[in-house]
């Protein structure tokens, strides 16, 4: 969601929600990479998480905020893509996808 910056600042709020992942095999140390693509802006933020012996069968991918100008944000919702790569010893695979709307508050 995007979220007009409260006190006059003059930007907007980039809050993407964590993603809970079941994990069913674990082999090595593979990395997840959470991303979320927004075509309309020019915009592609991508998180990697590095798993190990130690991660048990959930875990939980997040995303920082990110800050927009107000001249960035001219629409009431944008579309998006959210997506989780999987990379290991085996190559790597889409573990999850999908279209997402976020939307404009503020």
């Amino acid at each position: 969601m995007f979220e007009r910056a409260s006190f006059g600042a003059e930007n907007y709020h980039l809050t993407v929600p964590p993603t809970t992942l079941r994990l069913t095999r674990l082999d090595g140390r593979p990395t997840l990479s959470y991303r979320l693509t927004i075509e309309a802006l020019d915009y592609t933020r991508t998180t990697t998480h590095f798993l190990g012996p130690s991660t048990g069968e959930r875990y939980r991918l997040t995303m920082r905020s990110d800050t927009f100008s107000l001249e960035a944000i001219n629409q009431s919702s944008y579309d998006g893509q959210l997506s989780v790569v999987k990379r290991d010893s085996a190559g790597e695979s889409v573990a999850a996808a999908r279209n997402v709307t976020i939307e404009v508050s503020g």
